[in-house]
């Protein structure tokens, strides 16, 4: 999908986020280039937990693998654009790609 948007002057100085529903799916950082999405979550749960140690509270276990936030739709915005690189969380599957 390819999408072309000009947006108002003001909005380049600060952080962008596109999500899909509630998935991050793109951002760029101010003075940075934009970072895509590459390769999915997989929903381990470690890197929930907004800088807490351990597993955010909020989290339930859907299946033995899959984890999920208990707030559904009411997720905090932060959790939802927060991004944790693989090479800080062991086994993560998340991968975004700096856009050329």
């Amino acid at each position: 999908m390819k999408i072309e948007l000009e947006l108002p002057d003001w909005a380049g100085d600060m952080a962008l986020y596109i999500l899909s529903s509630m998935e991050l799916v793109a951002f760029k950082e101010t003075d940075k280039k934009w970072m895509i999405k590459t390769e999915r979550c997989h929903s381990c749960g470690k890197c929930c937990g907004l800088g807490k140690e351990g597993a955010c509270e909020h989290l339930y276990q859907r299946d033995k693998e899959i984890w999920q936030c208990n707030y559904g739709i009411l997720r905090p915005f932060a959790c939802c654009v927060t991004y944790v690189p693989p090479e800080a969380n062991e086994g993560c599957t998340e991968v975004f790609k700096e856009l050329e």
